[in-house]
């Protein structure tokens, strides 16, 4: 990876990507998604996290091929997919605010 991109990455993306994580926790807080949600969306939300650490395992323990670039596209779309089943599951028990349906398209 050149440095320029590598800098990026590790300095802005990354970072940004856990702010983002910490504002949904936020608002998942602030809905009180323990009584209400539960267990269920929190096994999803580890669903979630294994399929986005898969992929990003795979870039920083492999050189980047072909099957690599194929698993983190397959890795990404079952997140959408897991991320829709989230949102479905979640609007029938809590509410879900504005704030955090835009923190979720991130």
């Amino acid at each position: 990876m050149s440095e320029p991109n590598q800098l990026i990455l590790l300095y802005f993306i990354i970072p940004l990507w856990m702010l983002v994580g910490f504002s949904d926790w936020l608002c998942q807080c602030k809905s009180y998604i323990a009584s209400t949600a539960g267990v269920k969306e929190s096994f999803i939300h580890l669903l979630i996290f294994v399929e986005v650490g898969v992929a990003l395992l795979l870039a920083m323990l492999f050189k980047i091929n072909a099957l690599v670039l194929l698993i983190a596209i397959v890795c990404f779309f079952l997140h959408e997919a897991t991320a829709l089943w989230d949102v479905s599951y979640a609007k029938r028990k809590r509410e879900i605010s504005a704030i955090e349906q835009h923190i979720h398209s991130f």
